[in-house]
């Protein structure tokens, strides 16, 4: 209700009825807008159904004289939204100018037989919309009449069915397709085992011609296979202008550019196309002129060539069912081309692969899975000496001499498991000779059954090279062992070296003297030796032609030549030798020959003063045997003589002494020789120094060089006597001592 909170009074009767009313009329009004809204919604819901649908409606009154058409009818009959009202006179007029010529008069039949009481109103027809496009209509309508029996209106449906009928057509095309394919695919079908029973790819084209001419029905047919690297096309078989099958293998043809064969080569794909063009035969020249086909010999990947077909002879233009049977021909024709090239090649590769086994140096042999010979090459017949045929079926325990029990069932537990088995073997000929081989097994697996193949090698040839090439290796080890010995024996150290100085070979002395100047050349590489770089003892020494190297009180001497037995440095000989002993000898001996200068001058002045002192001895002895010498006087030359004799001893000493200057070791017995010495150190040491001599009885033999011991004792006499400035005591013992080997000969 209403009120009003501001200002309250009391409200009349009559204010009270009016503002009811006014509550009633405007509750009604907003139903009335609320339901009109509703229906518009749905008028527009049906408008748009329509529109999608393609489903429209028209409206005549009889009474009114006009009709009434939707937004979708107008649309269907390609009018304006704004025609949408006619006059029915003008309407009928309007309406069969849009309806198709063919079909105006079975709409105005329907329409005439519905408005006398004939059987409802419902048409299909075909409506020119003004742009020229056609639709496909179907129309309904029901007749409305008065109680007299006039016709009030007619209300009706329509709907554009073109796509329906297109699809109707399309299905309808397909099954006719369908059957032609199928009557086509038994024709094929049977064309397929025809060619299927071809021998070669040559008899496959030759009969594939005659076929395309009966039954596929074409004048005149031609195979032409693809060379992509020369853009040419070879001829093969074909069906001339008589009728006659013509070989046409030599021929070649330029596909290059445009053209009918260069187009559907580009395609690479199962397509046949069909021209008008002048018909040529296979020498180029024309025949006549009509419709030419080619279709592509597709065998599933790529176009190996075409076929051509004319219908010179009948002039009738080539259909399309016909150019399909064409290209289901041709693809059908490259399937089994290449499948019986395939085959061509197989057998040709198994007659070069027979003939591959049976050309081998080596004996093939073919085995089931129990070792039984399934097949064999020629040469397993020549080396064993069966026939193929008594080699078929035989077990290898015939022929082979290892083929026992436990080793077969090891091998056929290895070759079970996949396993490729190499051995050495024997084998036994037919004549009953041994010859060994070498043995190899492959496993493989066909059609589920395991199967070998065995390769024997005859090793006769490499057995005795093996045995000649060790005989040979023995040689050479002991020759290798004699060159040792020869460096063994050597007395000098020998060092082979690699180019990258890696010790490879030493002798005994060798070892010992590195174990001196390279203490770590165990490694097998020399760096140094003693004070000196590897790199200098390889150069030439700086005078002379040995290095000198100098180390713990030794001298040694290298020298180092290059090994040249090819154009390159194959490495070095590096010979080392003590030569400290050596040395000191010529020390000695350069002692001694200043020694034996001395000795040659002081034999020089002996001789000269021995003859002085014959001189006084004889005329001493002159004088002494003269009568009248007084008795001192006879004393005294008899003291001269004494002292002369003395004096000649002495000489004599000093020229012993003086020829004593080369070392000769010679047997020497030191007693007596002791006794000497001691006599000629009395009277030349002082007089204050007695000398005594002390021995047994026993022999003093000894190798060695007099000069040497006599020149030993006389040093230490001399050593002594400095010892002893007062004077004193010198003994000289003779005794037996025991020393070990290596010291006696250090001495």
């Amino acid at each position: 209700g209403l009120h009003q909170c501001s200002h309250p009074r009391v409200w009349t009767q009559e204010e009270e009825r009016l503002l009811q009313e006014i509550g009633r009329r405007l509750a009604d009004s907003l139903t009335s807008l609320l339901s009109y809204r509703t229906l518009r919604q749905s008028e527009q819901r049906l408008e748009e159904a329509e529109r999608i649908a393609h489903f429209g409606w028209w409206d005549r009154d009889y009474e009114e004289n006009r009709i009434a058409l939707s937004d979708e009818a107008c649309r269907i009959f390609g009018i304006s939204l704004v025609e949408r009202d006619f006059v029915l006179s003008d309407w009928h007029e309007r309406w069969q100018q849009l309806i198709h010529p063919e079909d105006r008069a079975n709409a105005s039949q329907a329409a005439e037989v519905a408005m006398q009481g004939g059987p409802r109103y419902d048409v299909e027809y075909r409506v020119i919309q003004p742009g020229g496009e056609l639709r496909v209509i179907q129309s309904q309508g029901d007749v409305t009449w008065d109680d007299a029996g006039r016709p009030l209106r007619m209300f009706g449906t329509m709907q554009d069915i073109t796509e329906l009928r297109q699809v109707e057509a399309e299905l309808r095309r397909s099954r006719e397709a369908a059957l032609q394919f199928s009557q086509r695919l038994g024709l094929l079908h049977e064309v397929a085992n025809q060619l299927s029973l071809a021998e070669s790819a040559d008899d496959l084209c030759r009969l594939a011609v005659q076929l395309a001419r009966s039954p596929l029905g074409f004048d005149r047919a031609s195979i032409w296979f693809t060379d992509p690297q020369q853009d040419t096309l070879h001829g093969s078989f074909g069906i001339d202008e008589n009728g006659e099958l013509r070989d046409e293998r030599n021929v070649t043809s330029n596909y290059v550019g445009s053209g009918l064969s260069g187009f559907l080569l580009a395609q690479n794909e199962s397509r046949a196309f069909v021209e008008y063009r002048p018909l040529l035969n296979y020498l180029g020249e024309q025949v006549g002129e009509g419709d030419n086909a080619a279709a592509a010999l597709w065998d599933g990947d790529t176009v190996i060539g075409i076929i051509c077909v004319d219908n010179l002879f009948s002039q009738q233009p080539i259909t399309s069912q016909q150019l399909e049977i064409l290209r289901l021909f041709a693809t059908t024709l490259g399937y089994l081309l290449t499948r019986k090239r395939a085959e061509d090649e197989r057998r040709a590769t198994n007659v070069r692969f027979r003939t591959f086994v049976d050309h081998a140096t080596d004996a093939f042999y073919l085995h089931d899975a129990d070792g039984i010979i399934v097949d064999v090459n020629n040469h397993a017949c020549l080396s064993l000496g069966y026939s193929r045929e008594e080699l078929i079926g035989m077990s290898p325990y015939t022929f082979d001499e290892g083929a026992e029990r436990s080793v077969m069932d090891k091998i056929k537990e290895r070759l079970d498991s996949g396993e490729l088995i190499s051995l050495d073997t024997s084998h036994i000929r037919k004549d009953g000779s041994v010859f060994p081989v070498e043995l190899r097994i492959r496993p493989f697996w066909q059609g589920g059954h395991r199967m070998s193949v065995s390769l024997a090698r005859d090793i006769t040839e490499r057995k005795r090279a093996q045995e000649a090439q060790e005989q040979l290796l023995v040689q050479i080890r002991e020759h290798a062992q004699q060159v040792q010995n020869i460096m063994d024996t050597v007395p000098e150290g020998v060092v082979l070296l690699s180019k990258d100085q890696f010790v490879t070979l030493t002798n005994r002395v060798a070892r010992q003297y590195l174990g001196l100047l390279a203490p770590s050349w165990e490694n097998n590489r020399l760096n140094t030796l003693g004070p000196f770089s590897l790199n200098e003892i390889l150069t030439s020494p700086p005078k002379g032609l040995w290095h000198e190297i100098v180390m713990h009180n030794l001298v040694f001497e290298a020298i180092a030549r290059p090994v040249e037995n090819s154009p390159h440095n194959a490495g070095w000989v590096l010979v080392l030798r003590d030569v400290t002993q050596e040395r000191d000898i010529q020390n000695r001996v350069q002692r001694q020959d200043r020694l034996a200068a001395v000795g040659q001058l002081a034999a020089g002045i002996a001789h000269d003063f021995n003859n002085i002192l014959t001189v006084i001895r004889l005329y001493t002895q002159l004088i002494a045997r003269t009568v009248d010498v007084p008795g001192h006087a006879a004393e005294r030359l008899h003291t001269i003589e004494q002292q002369t004799d003395r004096a000649t001893d002495l000489i004599q000493q000093i020229l012993d002494f003086s020829r004593q200057s080369v070392l000769e070791r010679q047997l020497l017995d030191l007693l007596p020789f002791m006794r000497r010495l001691v006599k000629l150190l009395d009277r030349t040491l002082p007089e204050n120094i007695s000398v005594v001599l002390n021995h047994v009885d026993d022999g003093f033999l000894i190798r060695a060089d007099p000069s040497r011991i006599q020149q030993m004792l006389m040093n230490l006499a001399v050593n002594a006597r400095d010892a002893m400035p007062d004077g004193g005591k010198l003994q000289v013992s003779l005794t037996h001592v025991q020393t070990a080997e290596a010291q006696a000969l250090s001495m």
